[in-house]
């Protein structure tokens, strides 16, 4: 240890007085035999400062949190930035007492940009997510509901209640919900592989949604409910869809929970790859909800008993659109909540999170673990979050 900083810092008369001065200080060359606490003293004395000071404190728990205190300034003088030393401990500070309180299953390591929406305020954000989800469904259904001349009431009624179920479902939201589904390149071999696993399998779980309404549709005419048999086609659309895209929410269930990221996605994730995910999800929710709906046309064009052509076309988009809505905005809203956590965050955090985040990692406050950020070390994560 002592020839290694007589190496590197060689010219330097600070470091060859606290070298000759080691031997003396049992208790500093022990802490200094672990590479973290080396590695720090050397980033704090690097450029300035007179790192024979540390021989002026004689237990291991003193100088622990001297170095530490000097971590943040230290990197802050080393890269010039627009953070002072004092708000980049601040924020630094929220996030590891999140990552300490956050979990019931105990103290986190992994900072996941998305993730951090609770620092604004769980409620808060819930129930403006809440809002924010609802006002997104009726921006995709609205159009097709009030395209025809005299829209009929219970479309607009069925659009107001999946607003509501949108709204309920989305405050409750918390935890891995809604999911993050990260995504690099849209034009991309892992692109196409999930073009390959929803497609075929929506397509057969969509007609056997509309095969299930055939014996239903018998079953109801026998017992001459004819009020149902004309509403089953309009059913029948709705929940062949819902069933078609099963398989996306499935398909998007696995990749968040595996953290199996794909290949074009930076080491660790940022906010556009997971509104990316969002965006493509969506767009393989529309694709597989409308060949799902044609699928289930064709196989009621078999029964003698449902009539087709006593649903319009457009209302058939239009619950396919409900059905198509109401999953895509529910199940794959990590991005939404992320610009929602931006809108509450009150200070508390840079609105430029994400901008901040890099920079703490290229300045090794923070180091990179998978699809995550981590604190350089453990005990500077815990000393953060002993020292609000």
């Amino acid at each position: 240890m002592a020839a290694h900083l007589s190496k590197v810092f060689k010219d330097e008369e600070r470091w060859q007085r606290f070298v000759l001065g080691l031997p003396a200080a049992e208790v500093l060359r022990e802490i200094l035999a672990t590479p973290w606490w080396l590695f720090l003293v050397k980033a704090v004395y690097h450029r300035r400062g007179d790192p024979s000071e540390l021989f002026a404190h004689s237990t291991a728990p003193a100088l622990k949190d001297h170095l530490l205190s000097l971590f943040i300034p230290a990197v802050v003088d080393l890269r010039p930035s627009p953070y002072h030393a004092e708000r980049v401990q601040g924020w630094l500070t929220m996030i590891a007492c999140h990552l300490r309180d956050g979990l019931p299953a105990g103290e986190s390591v992994d900072i996941h940009q998305p993730r951090l929406w609770p620092i604004a305020g769980v409620d808060r954000v819930r129930h403006t997510d809440a809002v924010a989800a609802a006002l997104v469904y009726l921006a995709l259904v609205l159009p097709l509901v009030f395209l025809r001349e005299r829209p009929e009431s219970w479309l607009i009624a069925t659009a107001g209640l999946g607003a509501l179920a949108v709204a309920w479902d989305v405050s409750r939201q918390g935890g891995d919900f809604p999911m993050c589904a990260p995504w690099g390149r849209v034009f991309s071999t892992t692109t196409l592989n999930l073009v390959i696993d929803i497609v075929p399998v929506g397509l057969v779980l969509g007609g056997l949604g509309g095969l299930a309404a055939i014996p239903v549709g018998w079953l109801a005419n026998a017992l001459s409910l004819d009020s149902i048999v004309s509403v089953l086609p309009a059913l029948a659309m709705l929940w062949s869809v819902l069933l078609g895209l099963l398989l996306v929410r499935g398909v998007g269930t696995t990749h968040t929970f595996t953290g199996t990221y794909p290949p074009d996605v930076n080491t660790a994730v940022r906010w556009h790859h997971v509104l990316r995910g969002d965006l493509l999800y969506g767009c393989f929710t529309i694709v597989v909800a409308g060949l799902s709906m044609a699928v289930a046309w064709w196989a009621l064009s078999f029964s003698d008993v449902m009539a087709l052509s006593s649903m319009p076309a457009l209302d058939a988009l239009t619950l396919g659109l409900i059905g198509a809505a109401l999953r895509w905005v529910v199940d794959f809203g990590g991005g939404r909540r992320y610009l929602v956590f931006l809108l509450c965050l009150r200070g508390r955090l840079p609105y430029r999170l994400g901008r901040f985040l890099r920079w703490s990692h290229k300045g090794g406050l923070l180091r990179t673990s998978g699809g995550a950020y981590q604190f350089r070390h453990r005990e500077f994560q815990q000393w953060l979050a002993q020292h609000i």
